[in-house]
C-alpha cells in the first residue's frame, strides 16, 4: 500500500508542477541528445529529485537540423536506486514537452527514440576529438564536462589541469592565458598558494584534532603535509582552483583553494 500511495503522490506532484510552473502550450520537437543525459539533483526544499537531458540540436521550422542548446528536465520518484529514463547520448528522439515559465528549460512529457539521418553530420562532428596544444602539451576536450584536460610536469610536480572554455563554446583563450601566467613563475606561485592555504586553515586543523591530542599543529607543519607531487588544478578564466589532499588533517576531506591570478584574493574551503 505504501508504494501505491508513493506513486500516487508523485504523479500528483508532477501534475501540479506542470499546471503551475509550465506554460500552457504543448511543444513537439525532434532533438539530438548531447554527451550528458543522466544525473540527478535535489535542491534544499525540493520534494523530488530532478534530472536534466542536455540536447545539442533540433529540427527547426524549416525542417532542417540546427545546433541548439536545449535542456529537458523531469522529476524522479524518490526510490533507491532512482529510475532514470532510458536515454542514450548522441541519439535522436521525438519529444513532447512544455516550457517552464521564466526558465530556459522544457519539462518533458513524452519521449520516443527515432531514426533521422538529418543529424548524421552533427553526430560525426561530435565524435571527433577537439585538441589544443599549449606549449607542446596536448589538452583534449571532455565533451561531458565541457573542459579541456591535460597533464604536465612543473618543478617536479605532476599537474592534472582542467581548462574551462567560455560558456557554450570551445574557446578557452582566457583560461589558457591564466595557465601560461601560472607556468611562467610556477615555483613562486605554488609556494604562495601553500603558505596562504596553511595559514588560513591552521585554526581549523587544531579545532578538528581529537581532544586527547595536545600538540598544537603549526602552519609550517601543515604546509609540509599538504605539499604533494600530484596536483589537481582547474582554471576558469582568471580564476583557479587547487585541490589538496589533507594528509588526514580533516579525516580524509579535501582542502580546496580558490584564487584569482589577477587579484590578491583567495578563499579556502573543506570538501568531501
Amino acid at each position: 500500500m505504501e508504494e501505491k500511495t508513493s506513486v500516487k503522490e508523485y504523479k500528483k506532484f508532477c501534475k501540479n508542477y506542470i499546471s503551475k510552473e509550465c506554460e500552457d502550450n504543448i511543444i513537439k520537437m525532434t532533438i539530438l541528445t548531447g554527451h550528458r543525459v543522466g544525473g540527478a539533483a535535489k535542491s534544499q526544499g525540493d520534494e523530488y529529485f530532478s534530472s536534466t537531458i542536455k540536447c545539442i540540436a533540433c529540427i527547426n521550422e524549416n525542417n532542417e537540423p540546427v545546433q541548439k542548446d536545449i535542456r529537458l528536465t523531469y522529476y524522479l520518484n524518490n526510490k533507491k536506486p532512482l529510475k532514470f529514463l532510458d536515454v542514450d547520448k548522441l541519439s535522436v528522439y521525438s519529444v513532447v514537452c512544455k516550457k517552464i515559465k521564466d526558465k530556459d528549460f522544457y519539462y518533458l512529457l513524452k519521449i520516443k527514440r527515432i531514426k533521422d539521418k538529418r543529424f548524421d553530420e552533427i553526430i560525426q562532428e561530435q565524435l571527433k576529438p577537439i585538441i589544443k596544444v599549449i606549449d607542446g602539451i596536448s589538452f583534449t576536450f571532455n565533451r561531458i564536462f565541457s573542459t579541456y584536460e591535460g597533464h604536465m610536469i612543473l618543478q617536479n610536480k605532476k599537474l592534472s589541469v582542467g581548462l574551462e572554455p567560455d560558456r557554450n563554446s570551445d574557446d578557452a583563450t582566457h583560461s589558457i592565458s591564466t595557465l601560461k601566467k601560472i607556468k611562467s613563475d610556477f615555483k613562486n606561485f605554488y609556494q604562495t598558494v601553500l603558505k596562504n592555504c596553511s595559514k588560513d586553515i591552521v585554526k581549523w586543523v587544531n579545532d578538528w584534532k581529537s581532544e586527547d591530542d595536545n600538540h598544537k599543529i603549526t602552519a609550517a607543519e601543515i604546509e609540509k603535509r599538504i605539499d604533494k607531487n600530484n596536483i589537481v588544478m582547474e582554471i576558469n578564466g582568471s580564476s583557479f582552483t587547487i585541490y589538496f589532499e589533507d594528509d588526514n588533517l580533516f579525516f580524509g576531506h579535501t582542502i580546496v583553494y580558490y584564487g584569482n591570478i589577477d587579484e590578491n584574493k583567495f578563499r579556502v574551503d573543506i570538501a568531501g
